[in-house]
């Protein structure tokens, strides 16, 4: 069988399914990944096919202020206007890619897969890394809510952020669907998310079970696999800098957002420096993409621009970050504290798992990150032993857990039920 796997978005967005494609090509499937621009060395080095559709994340969200936007619907737009250009382009390289396949695998933002599996007559299984699926038992992480008790509510939570992505692209979507497949989108003025539901088509769900429960209103056709994650690369080797810093005292919080860029790298690195200085901690900053840490630093903060999270998580006391799925992901897997600074979209869900599962302080929304809330949440994750102790149970439960083998088992029944 030859599988398409569908991904857009930045690192943490395509990594995941990269491990899924590695974990498929291992149990004999043909796979072929088709992911944003700016990964062709990342699948190169697994081994996967990769087939990169135009715009690059990076480059898209380059002197943007979308990631410091506070407003949930300007934010919205901003992202969806991003992607405009990019839509009828991505139904003719994801129409190329999914040439010859037998089955489509798509992320939440490549929906277009699905109406590209429909056109071709190829079956096509949504996969989430986020519980972004209908349910009563909690709010939609598309909305910066918390769970009603009404399941009423929770459930009209999810068909409003389906409404909130949909009708601002509908009529782009509509137009460049026609243009390059001959057909209009399922669903009509509501979109075809409904329609994906209606049909029971499956999902592959990448992400534990010990941090969201199955909701008890998915069916049978809902997999939670568990986090999709690569090996960890006994390749890897840090700097003999990093190596030194490391071993010249405790271990530091670690503080980096990733694919969150800023306008003000320099008064972030302040409010960091502060943070830290406050907590009485050494600290490892990760520059990413909002330049954090480009000035003199004291000695007790060291930066750096990228290490594996599988190596270097562990080794911190906590882990400052966005938020985000897969970041998120490897700090639970890491079994230290998490203290999440969500700056949008289903960051804040993030957070408040983090909360309710009491591996990290309450989340500190970007918007209203200070010095000495930072240093608060720092000092409340390395001097809290219930909290570390619960951290280092939920590490342990995923270390456990084979969130790739599960979801290539997932595949396999949905392949049975096609034969």
């Amino acid at each position: 069988m030859k599988i398409t796997i569908v991904t857009i978005g930045s690192r943490g967005d395509v990594q995941p399914f990269l491990a899924l494609a590695k974990g498929l090509q291992s149990a004999g499937y043909t796979v072929r990944l088709a992911a944003s621009e700016g990964f062709d060395d990342l699948a190169a080095k697994h081994h996967i096919d990769y087939f990169p559709l135009s715009g690059n994340p990076r480059d898209l969200m380059n002197g943007t202020t979308v990631t410091e936007q506070t407003n949930p619907v300007i934010m919205t737009k901003m992202l969806l206007d991003l992607g405009k250009p990019f839509i009828e382009s991505g139904y003719r390289e994801t129409l190329a890619a999914a040439e010859g396949s037998d089955l489509i695998i798509w992320s939440f933002l490549a929906s277009s897969a699905a109406e590209v599996g429909r056109h071709l007559g190829i079956p096509t299984v949504c996969a989430h890394l986020q519980p972004m699926l209908r349910t009563g038992d909690f709010a939609s992480p598309g909305l910066p809510l918390h769970s009603f008790g009404l399941r009423a509510i929770n459930k009209f939570t999810h068909a409003s952020a389906e409404q909130a992505l949909w009708q601002p692209v509908r009529s782009a979507v509509t137009k460049a669907q026609q243009k390059v497949l001959g057909t209009r989108p399922a669903g009509g003025f509501l979109g075809p998310a409904r329609v994906f539901i209606r049909e029971k088509n499956p999902y592959l769900l990448g992400f534990s079970e010990h941090v969201v429960p199955k909701a008890s209103d998915w069916g049978d056709n809902v997999h939670l696999t568990g986090y999709w994650t690569l090996p960890p690369s006994d390749a890897w080797e840090p700097t003999p800098e990093l190596a030194d810093f490391l071993a010249a005292g405790p271990p530091p919080v670690y503080i980096g957002f990733g694919s969150m860029n800023s306008n003000a790298p320099e008064a972030t690195t302040k409010l960091i420096v502060d943070a830290i200085n406050k907590s009485g901690q050494r600290g490892l900053l990760l520059s990413g993409w909002a330049g954090i840490g480009n000035t003199d630093l004291p000695d007790n903060i060291f930066k750096i621009d990228s290490a594996p999270h599988t190596w270097l998580f562990p080794r911190m006391a906590a882990v400052v970050h966005h938020g985000g799925a897969g970041t998120t992901a490897a700090g639970f897997r890491a079994g230290v504290p998490s203290i999440i600074v969500p700056h949008f979209a289903d960051q804040p869900f993030w957070g408040n798992q983090a909360r309710r599962l009491g591996v990290g302080p309450k989340a500190i929304p970007r918007g209203r990150l200070t010095a000495d809330k930072l240093a608060a949440a720092i000092t409340e994750a390395v001097t809290n032993t219930e909290m570390q102790a619960k951290a280092k149970t939920l590490g342990e439960k995923l270390a456990n857990e084979d969130g790739v083998a599960n979801a290539v088992a997932a595949v396999r029944k949905i392949e049975a039920s096609l034969a």
